[in-house]
């Protein structure tokens, strides 16, 4: 069950990591969930919009106008949770370039929030705790962007062979397609409960970008649905290419291959998926009669047509031969002396490959024959776009219209695997109420026949399982979680953006008189940690080119909350109710703590950095990362905010003594004025 390290070390070294750029990781963290946000494009405006959005942006660059504009949409009721991320967000990129001002201004918010915190007698430890403000938002913003640099040169690497060390182990073994449930897991909630019995096979896989390529060998289980072998097909295929760069798994067909005769489309549901009742099981390479032998050139499923001793209804069967002479096709079936001639007008091929077929023997018995491939261990596979698909069940015409001329014969077929059980899945847009199930039938149907999930097994009984998982994967959280709480990681700097950050909470502990030094812990835990760590752990994807499947996301946020429980001060008192994720860890999370510590104590010790490098930092970062976002767009966005609140910003900009020194609200009436008259 170990991952092999060695392996999966070697594959980094030939493939790299697919790191997304700036740009786009910024913008995952920023506005998750928008591909297409505005700060992205170009933005068409006439020339005074232009001119009224430029003196906007002089007026955002005045640190009081901003402080002010934040402050009083911060105090609007309709202001919204979701609004305070969106405006630190559009703030931070219309700011990109003028990083040092951005830091001056999230300084002095965070201190408005300490002493908002401790005038309101919260407890101080709650402090940054949540994302209720702006401040909030655009201190994980900051660090975002500062700490970019630090994740591709350093903890980008424990991250991605975290990320692959998961994925490798989860498919291990069974995921059901349904529920996202696996037999490896770290989550108990992702837990397949059940025994499901499962053989691992290697299947060879066709190059699609070079069919006179060495095939590539891919382990799959036998129990994997049609989908989820195209997905481990398309990993090994396209091992070392960005997610987002190479061909997806519904885009293609998995084709069974055996010689040039028999080529067959696999699917996870077509006309031989198994119904029963209102469930509808998706196809498996089992279902398909995966197995470990040396298997004939294929089966054939078929219905005797006629009486008088002719052999239907054909069940299963192995060994049947295909072959061609003088342009005939001829079926040889086990224990029938002769071959079968296949009638040239009942042929179903295409492309010159026989996919199914109506045959007769010397006496005139016919039986018509639907070709199933005999997948096994080794068997060769093609990944091949759809539309160009040799052949595919669920959609031959001419299958179907044979199975609707022999319908009669066919309702008399008795076998459980025979065709007949299976028609319905010919117009499946006809079927309604059915029920998709894969491994395990999903227990949240309310009408689910009590004992059909079969019982779960006793907690003690799957701890181990999940413990068992938990220890394969011990030495890739060590290794994040030693990278990320280092200050000199393999010749990598601390980040000075971490050490100026916590010296400000230590300074801002002083000025308030808090001598606490859980106090002081929790503020930098909950500042670095919790407000970005947590997030990259949990979301790889805003900083690799990959996909988090379900079960992979369940994983990562048990270490996500592990991660955690090391920034903790407070002592878990562990008992038979507590959750599983805290029991798994129990016994590493004092080890973790005292990392947490020592890095803390570190940082304190180190030099504190001056103002003038400080400054000289910021200067450079915002020269890197100037143009990653379209100002004018952002400045558009935030705009928005001045039109709906108007006439408040304008009253606090007046009330406010050192706003009309500035004549701050004259200007931003300026820029009301000029954008009102170009809408």
């Amino acid at each position: 069950m170990q991952t092999d390290i060695h392996e999966l070390t070697n594959d980094l070294d030939g493939a790299g990591i697919p790191f997304l750029d700036y740009r786009t990781y910024a913008m995952r963290v920023l506005f998750p969930g928008i591909e297409d946000h505005p700060v992205l494009k170009e933005m068409e405006v006439q020339a005074n919009v232009e001119k009224s959005l430029t003196l906007f942006g002089q007026l955002l660059t005045k640190k009081h106008f901003l402080l002010t504009f934040i402050r009083t949409l911060e105090a609007q009721r309709g202001f919204s949770m979701r609004d305070r991320g969106n405006v630190a967000s559009l703030v931070m990129t219309a700011l990109q370039g003028e990083m040092e001002y951005a830091t001056g201004v999230l300084k002095q918010l965070l201190s408005d929030l300490i002493e908002k915190n401790l005038e309101s007698k919260n407890h101080p430890k709650l402090l940054l705790r949540r994302t209720e403000s702006v401040a909030e938002k655009m201190l994980t913003n900051w660090f975002t962007f500062l700490l970019y640099k630090f994740l591709k040169e350093c903890a980008g690497e424990p991250l991605f062979m975290l990320y692959c060390a998961i994925k490798q182990q989860m498919e291990k073994g069974p995921i059901d397609a349904i529920t996202g449930e696996a037999r490896y897991s770290l989550s108990e909630d992702k837990l397949i409960r059940q025994q499901i019995d499962y053989k691992t096979l290697t299947l060879n896989c066709v190059n699609p970008e070079n069919e006179n390529a060495p095939e590539v060998p891919v382990k799959g289980l036998n129990c994997d649905t049609v989908t989820q072998v195209k997905e481990k097909l398309l990993d090994a295929v396209y091992k070392g290419v960005p997610y987002s760069q190479r061909p997806k798994a519904g885009d293609m067909d998995l084709e069974w291959r055996q010689g040039r005769m028999a080529r067959i489309i696999l699917q996870d549901e077509d006309v031989t998926t198994k119904i029963d009742n209102d469930w509808k099981r998706l196809n498996t390479l089992a279902h398909y009669q995966v197995t470990l032998s040396s298997g004939p050139l294929a089966t054939a499923r078929g219905s005797g047509q006629c009486g008088n001793g002719c052999p239907g209804p054909w069940a299963v069967g192995g060994g049947w031969q295909i072959s061609r002479r003088k342009g005939v096709t001829y079926v040889t079936i086990p224990g029938l002396t002769q071959p079968w001639r296949c009638s040239s007008g009942e042929t179903e091929a295409q492309n010159g490959e026989v996919t199914g077929l109506w045959v007769q023997n010397e006496k005139g018995w016919g039986v018509i024959l639907a070709l199933c491939p005999q997948v096994t261990d080794g068997s060769s596979v093609a990944l091949v776009p759809k539309q160009t698909s040799a052949y595919n069940i669920s959609n031959s015409s001419t299958f179907t219209k044979s199975l609707s001329r022999y319908e009669s014969m066919l309702r008399t077929a008795s076998s459980p695997d025979s065709l007949r059980s299976r028609t319905p899945m010919i117009t499946p847009d006809l079927e309604s109420g059915t029920k998709l199930w894969h491994l395990v039938k999903n227990h949240d149907h309310l009408d689910q026949r009590e004992g059909d999930r079969g019982s779960k097994m006793v907690s003690e009984i799957y701890l181990t399982r999940l413990l068992a998982t938990k220890g394969t994967l011990q030495k890739f959280v060590d290794d994040l979680f030693e990278t990320i709480f280092s200050t000199a990681h393999r010749g990598s700097a601390l980040p000075l953006a971490i050490k100026y950050m916590f010296d400000f909470l230590d300074e801002q502990a002083d000025q308030h008189q808090i001598h606490d030094s859980d106090v002081r812990h929790t503020w930098k835990s909950n500042c670095l940690p919790l407000r970005f760590w947590v997030n990259v752990i949990k979301n790889p994807q805003f900083v690799f080119d990959i996909h988090k499947s379900s079960i992979t996301d369940a994983c990562l946020s048990v270490v996500a909350q592990t991660f955690m429980d090391s920034c903790s001060t407070s002592e878990h008192k562990l008992g038979k109710d507590s959750p599983s994720n805290k029991l798994l860890y129990a016994k590493d999370i004092p080890n973790y703590k005292s990392w947490v510590e020592r890095y803390y104590a570190d940082i304190a010790k180190m030099p504190a950095i001056s103002d003038q490098d400080m400054s000289a930092y910021l200067a450079e970062q915002s020269r890197l990362h100037l143009s990653h976002f379209n100002s004018m767009s952002a400045l558009h966005e935030i705009y928005s905010y001045i039109a709906k609140y108007k006439d408040e910003i304008l009253t606090a900009l007046e009330k406010d003594e050192q706003a009309r020194r500035q004549r701050l609200r004259s200007k931003l009436e300026q820029v009301v004025d000029t954008m009102a008259l170009s809408s």
